[in-house]
């Protein structure tokens, strides 16, 4: 599963109420793989491009730290709508 798919899940669930309450304070750790070496990400999921000129191994690790930043956007827009709260 891509941290796309499973942090879209984790944000599903938030925003449903399904991972907590409004009145219970929780702490959330969504722990992904896929920015563990190696660092492949398939083509179809790549969100960015290089010139020839980067060293191939760089290039995989910016590509899937771009991917897992995008992931973890999508995870903070139900925790921002929740109202106060503060993500670090």
């Amino acid at each position: 599963m891509s941290d796309v798919s499973f942090l879209r899940q984790c944000a599903e669930k938030i925003a449903t109420g399904e991972v907590w309450s409004d009145e219970t304070p929780v702490f959330l750790q969504c722990v992904t793989y896929s920015g563990h070496s190696p660092f492949i990400l398939p083509d179809e999921l790549k969100r960015i491009t290089f010139s020839q000129k980067l060293p191939e191994v760089m290039e995989d690790y910016i590509t899937m730290a771009n991917f897992t930043d995008y992931a973890i956007g999508i995870l903070s827009i139900p925790l921002k709508s929740r109202g106060g709260m503060r993500i670090q």
